[in-house]
């Protein structure tokens, strides 16, 4: 049996069959609040109507789920629906396991998307392979009180103004004065794309497979240079 994609910000796969009275598994990666939510939502859709059935399982993370969902598929075990992060869209893509959900569902106006958010699950050619279902945004955090102290009243809008501030924090004695994890998607794509620069060529690498990884050079390459010498 074939799965279908159908999602995610993360990513959904769904097996043939959901069709009428289906009982449909639903594996998810998230924890903590956004857990609760997809909780709810299947709860909502369960005491909505009778004739079909959603089951929610957690599989803890998006990595967690994807190499389950490989075996299971293997074993011919595999859920209806699974939801997956965009690094693992090309991997369904390549799979031969899926079918799009575009095709799926061909009367569905899958344009009407953020264009930003439809991007990281269509084919070079604007074909949908799976549909958004969330995505994550990136919180700054800052502890006014101790910046105040500084004479800064306001989060800073740029890197060269956090690290302005982190400069002003550190004279007055505070050892570590800026945090982050420096995850490649926070560090590096979200600066690629806030200034609408690629991290990849051939339209970061959904127009083929022989793309290559493009930013050890310009803007990207100075950010991350900064950064090091910032640490």
């Amino acid at each position: 049996m074939r799965i279908i994609l159908t999602a995610a910000a993360a990513a959904v796969i769904t097996g043939a069959g959901a069709a009428h009275g289906a009982d449909i598994e639903f594996w998810y990666g998230n924890t903590g609040r956004i857990e609760e939510a997809i909780l709810a939502e299947c709860k909502a859709f369960n005491d909505s109507q009778a004739e079909h059935k959603v089951n929610c399982v957690g599989q803890g993370s998006y990595e967690a789920g994807m190499q389950k969902a490989i075996a299971a598929y293997r074993s011919g075990q595999h859920p209806v629906l699974l939801q997956l992060f965009d690094g693992g869209t090309l991997d369904m893509m390549l799979s031969g396991a899926i079918i799009p959900v575009q095709e799926l569902m061909p009367d569905v106006n899958w344009a009407d998307y953020l264009s930003g958010a439809r991007g990281y699950y269509e084919s070079s050619k604007g074909e949908l392979y799976s549909q958004p279902y969330n995505g994550s945004t990136l919180i700054f955090y800052g502890n006014m009180e101790e910046l105040g102290k500084v004479g800064v009243t306001e989060l800073p809008d740029t890197w060269e103004e956090v690290v302005d501030t982190a400069r002003k924090l550190k004279e007055s004695g505070h050892a570590c004065p800026l945090v982050t994890d420096g995850h490649p998607w926070r560090i590096l794509e979200q600066f690629a794309a806030s200034h609408g620069v690629p991290i990849a060529t051939k339209h970061n690498g959904y127009g083929g497979l022989d793309a290559e990884y493009a930013f050890n050079q310009g803007l990207i390459a100075d950010h991350l240079k900064n950064l090091a010498e910032w640490h």
